[in-house]
């Protein structure tokens, strides 16, 4: 081989070698948290969708219009899609001068439209807006916290003429790396155009990367514009693929929607092993160290220790069973600013990475004084990459030291207590039931009668019951009584009941139960309150507001109502009762209240001679049923009868 020939292949090595630089320096790579097809025409015809199960079909007039699919399984990305506009859909790449391509249609490999969507999609069909006219597609359910790509490709085919003008709106940054074939004036800022009348063979698509958006939707317009000497025409939409990126960077935020809820709303002190909430280090990268601050009303220094954080299993759910693997050495806090720092340790962040904060509470630790974890700045975090949050500082929400007793007035039970009214002279009314969630033991409580009656004078017999657990009012089965029977005195028209033993907890239930006495003032009111200071207990007591406050309830006379009941079977009286028979039964009376009857008087107004015509007159006490059962309703009230002259 001659010198010039080594030449020539010398300075052929170098050129390849700079080109594959050049175009290996020009790759933007996306990686993906997940990606989505959708294929945007059918034409009205079923077989030119796509047929790839991951793949949605939501054309212009498919609508209702839905989620687009996670490609890699199939599952909902969250993110949905609508038009609105100038809606039509009909042939696509099917057609190419005359002669047809076979459906399904995909594009010609070695474009840019096959590069994006390889044979995912089907082109046989389109969505398109008519002349003048435009189309939008609306994606809702992204969000402005994360990075996203948008590719749209319109594939018409058999018009060189037809020229598509694509826009993304709502948009806070992007960068527009469409087809490098179509004109660069053709490809800038939020708007690209090509010719997508016949875009089989150049397989041109729009392509936006790195898109925030500014809040939860993005808009995608799409129109037939003018170009050159090309008059306007349709607007055409074959086929949409959003790419949710991968951050590169690590991001910060706090996570809240794991199981059980962290941190809990209160923390007793004494207690080891609380989870005081969860970060979540999404993106990219490898975390090495990591500060916490402690920014709650509490001494962290003196009230706080054995600090840990845990990295998660991945699911988001705080498990002490599960999550065990600790990232860094068990600290306190310290300092003036209440840190403390973990490190040593290499934590790779992508969207299942989350790390939960673990601490004890001292015993000395002061209730009602809070606990709050934070990354205050990047510059807590170490990472390979750079570290970003939503906002700074990513505070995890405060908890409340405890123990805590939460009182508050339960109206779920069944029957509803206390009633809208009680009757004079009645025994064991359930006038409400107070409910004790939390931690602690009660020992007294003293309850107070705020109603406009003298409960001094009025009431008498007032028990507290503890519940079975259920929260309902059951005379039979919530018999467990809680101190002494008691009455209201003092010019508080107070009662206490003390010697209590009473564990606070989710399914802790009183019941408060009096008698009305017979010579009750009617029209008063009656009920109960319950005050902080009332209660003794192991913890201390709260409420949304105090008093505690239970309904009220009207002492009324005890009265009975009558009323026609004609809701029976069969229907009574008959239409007709014929002479010489026997066990007629002419209607059915209601008395509905409360009371003892002792004696009715009945009246004959019909026509008949009602002593002469009438004989045998009885009445019998119905079953429960209301309807009237000769063979059932045997208990007759008193004796026959017979109507005398005052009928």
């Amino acid at each position: 081989m001659n010198r010039l020939k080594l030449i020539k292949r010398r300075n052929f090595l170098i050129m390849l070698i700079s080109a594959l630089v050049v175009v290996l320096l020009s790759v933007s790579y996306i990686y993906a948290e997940w990606t989505a097809y959708n294929d945007c025409g059918d034409g009205g015809n079923t077989d030119w969708d796509s047929d790839d199960p991951n793949v949605t079909n939501f054309g212009a007039l498919d609508s209702p219009w839905g989620n687009l699919k996670r490609y890699s399984d199939g599952s909902d990305s969250g993110v949905s899609i609508s038009y609105s506009g100038n809606l039509n859909e009909g042939y696509g790449a099917e057609h190419d001068g005359g002669s047809g391509r076979t459906p399904p249609v995909y594009p010609p490999s070695g474009t840019d439209a096959y590069n994006e969507f390889g044979t995912k999609i089907n082109v046989t069909g389109i969505s398109y807006c008519t002349t003048g006219n435009s189309m939008t597609v609306s994606f809702s359910g992204v969000s402005s916290s994360k990075k996203y790509t948008l590719v749209i490709l319109g594939m018409r085919g058999q018009y060189n003429n037809r020229w598509s003008s694509y826009t993304i709106t709502g948009v806070s940054s992007y960068e527009n790396n469409s087809s490098t074939g179509i004109p660069a004036g053709d490809r800038t800022g939020n708007t690209t155009v090509y010719c997508a009348g016949d875009n089989y063979d150049n397989g041109y698509v729009a392509k936006w990367t790195n898109v925030v958006p500014e809040s939860t939707s993005i808009t995608l317009t799409i129109k037939g514009v003018a170009h050159g000497a090309d008059p306007a025409d349709k607007g055409y939409l074959s086929a949409i693929k959003l790419v949710e990126q991968l951050l590169d960077e690590t991001r910060i935020s706090n996570y809240t929607s794991g199981t059980p809820t962290v941190p809990p709303t209160t923390v007793d002190k004494g207690t080891t092993e609380n989870c005081l909430g969860t970060f979540r280090f999404n993106g990219a990268g490898t975390v090495s160290q990591i500060t916490i601050t402690e920014y709650g009303t509490c001494d962290a220094a003196n009230d706080l220790e054995n600090v840990k954080l845990f990295q998660d299993d991945g699911d988001g759910d705080w498990e002490p069973g599960i999550d065990t693997i600790q990232l860094g050495s068990t600290t306190t806090f310290s300092g003036a600013s209440s840190t403390a720092t973990f490190s040593g340790f290499s934590l790779v962040a992508c969207s299942t990475c989350y790390v939960h904060v673990v601490l004890d509470v001292k015993d000395t630790a002061p209730i009602k004084e809070t606990i709050g974890v934070e990354i205050s700045t990047s510059t807590d975090v170490t990472s390979t990459k750079d570290v970003t949050a939503p906002s700074w500082p990513v505070q995890l929400r405060t908890a409340l030291i405890g123990p805590f007793i939460t009182v508050s007035n339960y109206t779920e039970g069944y029957p509803i207590v206390p009633p809208s009214k009680v009757y004079r002279g009645t025994t064991k009314n359930c006038l409400g039931t107070f409910r004790f969630d939390g931690s602690g033991t009660i020992s007294v409580i003293t309850i107070t009668e705020y109603g406009t009656c003298d409960a001094n004078g009025d009431l008498e017999n007032v028990k507290l019951f503890q519940d079975d657990g259920d929260g309902n009012w059951e005379s039979g089965d919530d018999t467990t009584q809680l101190g002494s029977t008691t009455t209201f005195s003092g010019s508080s028209s107070t009662a206490t009941f003390s010697g209590l033993n009473l564990t606070a907890g989710a399914t802790c239930y009183v019941h408060i139960v009096l008698d009305v006495l017979s010579d009750a003032t009617t029209g008063q009111t009656v009920g109960i309150e319950l005050y902080q200071d009332d209660i003794v207990c192991t913890s201390t007591a709260t409420a949304s507001s105090w008093p505690v406050k239970l309904s009220t309830s009207t002492i009324i006379l005890q009265q009975v109502t009558v009323s026609k009941y004609t809701g029976g079977s069969p229907s009574v009286p008959p239409g007709t009762v014929y002479k010489q028979s026997t066990e007629n039964c002419l209607g059915t009376f209601r008395f509905d209240g409360l009371g003892t009857i002792s004696q009715i008087t009945i009246i004959e107004y019909g026509t008949c001679d009602a002593i002469n015509d009438l004989d045998n007159v009885k009445l019998f006490k119905d079953d429960g049923d209301g309807n009237w059962e000769s063979g059932d309703d045997t208990t007759q009230l008193d004796s026959t009868t017979n109507f005398n002259s005052s009928n």
